[in-house]
């Protein structure tokens, strides 16, 4: 089992995998190897070896403890694409071990997926920056604290909080720094300052700081200021060249940046790219799908759209790539103007899938969402649960 748990650190699945199940052989009553496995294969998008141990364990379960119990549970109803259950399980799980660190982390980042902000802000509170780190770890503030912490704040419109945030985190090198307080600036309307902090990162590496700049520059947009917006993704832009050997996330860099300044036809060169070349299967559909739309190509649209509907109805999955497919579908389906399918997709994407820091997070910034604000049954998306 030791040795499994090594393997994840060198990254080796095979061998992990050899580890847990030799382990769980040596042992039939040593229920800790299946159960890292269910985890481990849930989180690699193997999720029919997750519903095998869950089906497997279903003759043991009295003898399981409850923190077993409610893990393998809720881990099969991750696959499955019930986020619901799965957060009402990690509730469970958190009140049944209220000191563990797991357990807590774990609650509070699916409560924020699940578009309950104050209810993962309360627990984070409870924490404090110190605690929210293993006791070993020799550090005094984990920065995926002041993330979280920000994340709540932004999506209750509490920008200025969001900016107090990161007075007290203080790592300016931290890319996650820079989008927190590049958001929050572009949301109060602070566009020389939003500027100014782009601008203060030409120092860096373009691939380093493309993202978070293109991030602030989406907020801009959102939030109604559209030449700062342009602005930002304009300079972006000019460090970003298309040509041969670009590495995959540059090219993407370069078709939100295309996307955001409004140039159909570089974008269509930047998403050609990556249909043809780009390693994520996602990407490719998600970039398929936005040449069907530019090109105003509905049989093309149609042809992806039934692409991605057949994955995400897997029966098993990964929930962060279901909630990817579902989200792609939405776009295609906002790019065409059917607002009602989009958003009907939109729901199903936060209900099956998981999405970064939650839906209303999600979506309020995403420039192929655009042509959907303003529509209220979009906008009631955008309210958090609680």
């Amino acid at each position: 089992f030791i040795a499994g748990l090594k393997s994840r650190t060198l990254d080796d699945w095979d061998a992990e995998t050899r580890h847990y199940r030799r382990s769980a052989e040596l042992d039939s009553g040593f229920v800790a190897p299946r159960i890292q496995l269910a985890y481990r294969a849930m989180q690699t998008d193997r999720c029919e070896i997750t519903d095998s141990i869950a089906t497997s364990l279903a003759d043991q379960r009295t003898r399981l403890t409850a923190w077993d119990r409610l893990t393998i549970d809720l881990l099969r109803a991750r696959c499955r694409g019930d986020m619901a259950t799965a957060v009402r399980l990690l509730g469970q799980r958190y009140q049944a071990y209220p000191g563990s660190l797991t357990a807590t982390k774990q609650y509070q980042s699916a409560l924020q997926r699940a578009n309950q902000p104050r209810a993962s802000r309360q627990i984070l509170r409870g924490l404090g920056p110190g605690l929210y780190l293993p006791a070993d770890s020799g550090e005094e503030v984990d920065p995926t604290y002041w993330w979280w912490l920000a994340a709540s704040h932004h999506m209750l419109a509490q920008y200025r909080e969001e900016i107090e945030i990161t007075d007290r985190w203080r790592d300016s090198s931290d890319a996650s720094w820079m989008v927190v307080r590049g958001r929050a600036l572009a949301a109060l309307g602070r566009e020389s300052e939003a500027l100014q902090l782009v601008h203060a990162l030409s120092g860096r590496s373009i691939d380093s700081v493309a993202a978070p700049s293109l991030t602030i520059a989406a907020e801009l947009a959102a939030h109604g200021h559209q030449p700062t917006a342009l602005a930002v993704a304009e300079s972006t832009l000019r460090r970003l060249e298309l040509g041969p050997g670009l590495e995959p996330e540059r090219t993407r860099n370069i078709a939100l940046a295309d996307l955001l300044l409004g140039r159909s036809d570089q974008e269509r060169v930047a998403l050609d790219r990556i249909a043809r070349h780009d390693p994520d299967s996602v990407a490719v559909l998600e970039a398929e799908g936005r040449l069907a739309v530019l090109r105003a190509d509905t049989a093309g649209a149609d042809r992806v759209d039934r692409v991605l509907a057949e994955q995400s109805d897997r029966p098993l999955r990964i929930p962060t790539v279901r909630g990817a497919l579902i989200l792609a579908r939405a776009h295609i389906a906002a790019g065409f103007g059917r607002r009602d399918r989009a958003v009907a997709l939109l729901r199903d994407a936060g209900a099956r899938g998981v999405l970064p820091l939650g839906p209303s997070h999600a979506y309020h910034a995403d420039p192929l969402l655009a042509s959907l604000r303003g529509y209220p049954p979009f906008d009631a998306l955008l309210v958090p649960d609680n």
